[in-house]
């Protein structure tokens, strides 16, 4: 190697031209990287005719080295390191705010007249409120090339706005997320602005949660970024100011097609392609509501409009971390008495007990937030034995997960209780409006003895017996067929059979 090394020297000193190397963007590489730039600089530097120009924040390429010793050399700083390497430093002055500003202004006006857009403000206007971005030419540069390349994607759009909305995508991106994921929260219906003494409605407490997480969130000035929402959604500068914007303002700004358009909102992330996507933050806000059995009622039901219930459940266990067990027996006891309209009305019943397993696995993500599982017991049984009578009740007493968690005692009441219940609903209710006919016959069978379903059935009525027949049935083609197997497990299918053949005579 060090014969190669001479050679090169030799080679390099014979030439009569200077060869110039230059290193741009150190201060891009992460710190391990930064170290061998620099090692190898060193181990290099002293070849004839070979200039190396060295790019760098310094600050940053400091804290890279930082307590870094090399070639068994110690350095108490690493500024000593980069003075041993770094012969003829060159300051570059940092640009002052006007000369950023104008930089700022200059370029704005090329890309607006380039894409024939305008806006009502004056650049300053806009600059003060993203300024705390714009710190560097760098994220100048960084934001002027988004913008310009998102403009030529959008028509119809307030430039004012798109403006905004660009700078939270660059600088912001897991707010500029946030936005897109949570139309329904911050456009739409300005109810919300009345100005009533009790403006404690859940949609106004739901949008506060989601707003505080939202902010918490943020990777730079707080106060930078509500700023920016407050302008572009008024709900949030409601939140967050209690100021409220007239009909007149409201109207003007919804012609030109602002953000908070519900019609328009859309057009501002067009390059994003998900559909019923709950954000991170969104979780966060509806786990937050919890310890509000309304707020989180309320939140589940604005998830089934948007087709997103299901998610929320099956995301949880990403989310643990984040969920106060003291609201276990809130969320538990709003699932009970509100299965049926959170979940019934929107699926066929053949899908209900997968809706059902959905759930069962969120509770038993809940248990896993127990160290003491006798904890966890009292309180699904006490929910269990006040809460509203439906079939998920029966499903979960039914199944064995849960069942673990109870000693024989407990499985005793809670089957005594749910039989009691199955056998009402039976017995008082025209079988053609029992949901999921076949799955609660099924576990009657489980909590009563064979005998007990059987004389339900022979004390059917025969247009009843029909349905029963017809229900328990699946579609083969063109005719009707019957599992046997499973069947004969609960019901007694020579009476059914008997009895089907002098109904068809």
């Amino acid at each position: 190697m060090n014969d190669i090394k001479s050679s090169l020297k030799d080679i390099l000193k014979d030439k009569k031209k200077i060869i110039i190397i230059i290193i741009d963007d150190i201060d891009r590489l992460n710190p391990n990287e930064v170290k061998q730039i620099f090692q190898l600089v060193k181990s290099l530097a002293d070849f004839p005719n070979i200039i190396y120009i060295l790019a760098f924040d310094k600050d940053y390429v400091n804290f890279a080295l930082k307590d870094w010793n090399i070639d068994s050399e110690e350095y108490s700083h690493s500024e000593d390191f980069i003075d041993k390497i770094v012969q003829v430093p060159i300051l570059i002055p940092k640009f002052d705010e006007e000369d950023l500003f104008n930089i700022f202004s200059s370029e704005l006006d090329e890309i607006l007249l380039n894409h024939k857009k305008s806006i009502d403000f004056n650049n300053k206007i806009i600059y003060d409120l993203i300024k705390p971005f714009l710190y560097n030419i760098r994220n100048i540069n960084r934001f002027f090339n988004s913008l310009d390349f998102n403009l030529y994607a959008v028509e119809d759009i307030n430039s004012f706005d798109f403006i905004l909305i660009t700078a939270l995508q660059v600088f912001e991106n897991d707010i500029y997320d946030e936005i897109k994921y949570n139309k329904d929260l911050l456009v739409g219906n300005f109810n919300i602005l009345e100005k009533v003494n009790n403006l404690k409605s859940k949609n106004r407490i739901n949008l506060k949660n989601f707003i505080e997480i939202l902010l918490n969130s943020t990777k730079n000035d707080k106060k930078t970024v509500k700023l920016i929402l407050s302008y572009l959604f008024p709900k949030v500068n409601w939140i967050c100011f209690e100021k409220s914007i007239n009909d007149k303002q409201i109207n003007a700004r919804t012609k030109e097609n602002s953000v908070f358009n519900i019609e328009y909102f859309d057009l501002y992330f067009l390059f994003y392609m998900g559909d019923n996507i709950l954000s991170n933050s969104r979780i966060k806000s509806i786990l937050y509501s919890t310890n509000n059995k309304d707020e989180f009622k309320s939140n589940l039901f604005r998830l089934k409009e948007l087709g997103s219930i299901i998610k929320l459940f099956n995301l949880f266990k990403y989310h643990k971390d984040e969920f106060s067990i003291d609201n276990t027996s809130n969320v538990i006891e709003v699932l009970l008495n509100n299965f049926e309209e959170l979940f019934i009305g929107i699926y066929n019943n053949e899908d209900c007990d997968s809706i059902c397993y959905s759930l069962l696995n969120f509770i038993l993500d809940l248990s896993d937030l127990y160290n003491d599982k006798s904890i966890f017991k009292n309180i699904i049984k006490k929910v269990l034995l006040n809460s509203n009578d439906n079939y998920f009740k029966i499903f979960l007493i039914h199944n064995d997960n849960i069942r673990k968690f109870f000693d024989d005692d407990d499985l005793l009441e809670l089957d005594n209780y749910i039989l009691n219940y199955i056998s009402d609903l039976c017995n008082n209710q025209n079988i053609k409006n029992i949901s999921n006919l076949y799955n609660i016959l099924r576990f009657w069978k489980f909590f009563a003895k064979k005998d007990e379903v059987n004389n339900y059935i022979k004390d059917l009525k025969d247009i009843d017996l029909v349905y029963l027949i017809k229900s328990l049935a699946y579609s083969n083609g063109n005719s009707l067929s019957f599992n046997i197997v499973i069947l004969e497990n609960f019901i007694d299918l020579k009476y059914v059979y008997s009895k089907s053949i002098k109904l068809k005579k």
